[in-house]
């Protein structure tokens, strides 16, 4: 029986993956496969920006967890990625945030030739459907609508005259290529009370294009190769037997910095050592696979609320229910909101040339982060960010099973300075949320137990509280030395007929949430794509 052949076969319909199977199918005639191991997007509370955290840690995420992390006092971490239709856009928390302008040029220094700011520019103006109009900044009428908060909560408003009150600027756009310092309220990705997942914006208008194939519940086994060239991809359906699809033109990894390499790896590309261990015969080798990962960690800081005005007492059933009755009729409700929907950027390092800590303000808390229940006492939550870790980790294989979990160890705060500056963040933090604007607002402490009165205590805290943010990057990453795995032009290095395209190719993570410079990624891929066509 011949396999099916198509021009281009996709692997992950996540955030780059959407915008690859989209622009694709401006090639005339193109026969483009979409290949995604998780299921349509359905759920009705994936487009509820508010049930975000509820969409997580379930069967529309793949709930990885790291290894245990030295830096983290020996705790594993919960690790969300998503499995569905628009990846991880589908479970996000919606924030637009592109990056500071000096995280592309340090792209092109570090030998990602045609990264620099000037250069990607365009492509987040091409995506963007920006809420005021097109600008030299913003696109106009790209198919992502990029919005305000359709509601701004009294706990971002008393957050933001509280980051007034301690010295910062209010902040009108974090994307406009300034300096970012400031605080305000995030633009999102939000049309009308609804999630602008990239499956939403990208793939929802080209579903019945008669160029594409959309297979969901199809997991990747591994890239097939006659000599040096990708020529189709051996996946399967369940536990079913594995099928062979063929690609005439290209294969394009979009599964994301974790399986990406994965995939790389379980095919036979990277790192001999690695794949020796895992019983895998090295086809190419190159050792960059899944090395260099890079995350955001974040610390916490949570008060009880006196008021009830936070998504703790919209828990319960009655407040539960009229809220979304309202969000029904109006789609102005807090539950058309991302839930950390304000915040801002402090440069706290001596001699930074760029913010190094994110500020998320969430109206509600939680006993932990990831609790199953929710308590009904109202709270609020300042998750203190850094974007600019120095800590390198790496993926790797547990086993040659594509259905098994891969080896995640992020080596969070293992960098001496990456701990120091998150210690520097959550104190600048706690300066913020002691300002009179904040007062009526700042109940008890609740997280953590015990006021940190000294240094000492304060990084004790951050190492036993700190968490992911969810923004892995640097695993397949762009350049021209040994240690790169794809070129500036996201062709494997020493391959054909193959390249990755997702965050795993950014050779240092940005500063701040990454869907937007992922959605960039997709566009410059596909425009590379279709020139090389």
């Amino acid at each position: 029986m011949q396999p099916e052949v198509y021009d281009y076969i996709i692997i992950g319909a996540g955030s780059a993956g959407c915008v690859l199977a989209n622009r694709l199918l401006a090639d005339p005639g193109a026969r483009v496969l979409l290949l995604e191991a998780g299921g349509p997007d359905r759920n009705p509370l994936i487009h509820i920006p508010a049930a975000s955290p509820e969409v997580n840690n379930g069967r529309l995420d793949w709930c990885f967890t790291t290894t245990p992390q030295a830096g983290l006092a020996g705790r594993e971490v919960f690790f969300p990625r998503g499995k569905v239709v628009g990846g991880t856009s589908s479970i996000n928390t919606m924030i637009y945030i592109r990056g500071h302008r000096r995280d592309f040029d340090d792209w092109a220094r570090m030998g990602a030739t045609g990264w620099g700011y000037e250069d990607v520019l365009p492509w987040f103006r091409r995506s963007e459907r920006f809420y005021k109009g097109a600008s030299e900044l913003h696109g106009g009428d790209g198919p992502m609508y990029i919005g305000a908060a359709p509601y701004v909560s009294p706990v971002w408003e008393a957050f933001i005259e509280a980051g007034v009150a301690a010295g910062y600027p209010r902040a009108v756009d974090f994307n406009d290529g300034g300096d970012m310092v400031g605080v305000g309220v995030y633009d999102v990705a939000i049309k009308r009370g609804r999630r602008q997942s990239n499956a939403v914006a990208f793939l929802r208008p080209v579903m019945r294009a008669p160029g594409l194939t959309i297979r969901t519940r199809a997991l990747a086994r591994r890239v097939v190769f006659e000599g040096r060239r990708a020529v189709g991809v051996e996946y399967t359906r369940g536990r079913g037997e594995p099928r062979f699809v063929r690609a005439a033109r290209e294969v394009v990894i979009a599964a994301g910095a974790i399986q990406s390499p994965q995939l790389l790896m379980l095919s036979g590309v990277g790192d001999p050592d690695e794949l020796r261990a895992a019983g895998i015969p090295t086809r190419h080798a190159l050792r960059g696979v899944g090395r260099e990962l890079q995350d955001h960690p974040q610390c916490f800081i949570c008060h009880a609320c006196p008021e009830p005005i936070t998504l703790n007492s919209m828990r319960t059933l009655g407040p539960r229910a009229r809220a979304l009755a309202r969000y029904e009729l109006t789609r102005g409700t807090i539950m058309a909101s991302a839930i950390p929907g304000c915040g801002g950027f402090a440069r706290l390092g001596e001699g930074a040339d760029r913010p190094d800590i994110q500020f998320h303000m969430v109206p509600g808390w939680a006993r932990d982060i990831y609790a199953d229940e929710v308590p009904a006492e109202d709270g609020t939550t300042l998750s203190i960010c850094l974007v600019t870790p120095r800590s390198r980790g790496r993926v790797g294989l547990n086993k040659a099973d594509p259905h098994g979990p891969p080896r995640i160890d992020p080596a969070y705060l293992q960098h001496p300075e990456d701990l120091e500056s998150l210690a520097r963040g959550y104190e600048e933090g706690r300066r913020i949320l002691a300002t009179a604007p904040f007062a009526r607002l700042r109940g008890r402490l609740l997280r953590p137990p015990q006021e940190p009165r000294t240094p000492v205590e304060v990084r004790a805290w951050v190492m036993a509280s700190a968490e992911s943010t969810y923004h892995p990057a640097g695993t397949c990453r762009i350049g021209q030395d040994e240690g790169a795995v794809v070129d500036p032009r996201l062709r494997v290095r020493g391959l054909e007929g193959l390249r990755v395209a997702d965050a795993s190719v950014m050779p240092r993570l940005v500063a701040g949430n990454t869907n937007a410079a992922a959605t960039m990624i997709g566009e410059r891929a596909a425009a590379m794509i279709l020139e090389d066509a």
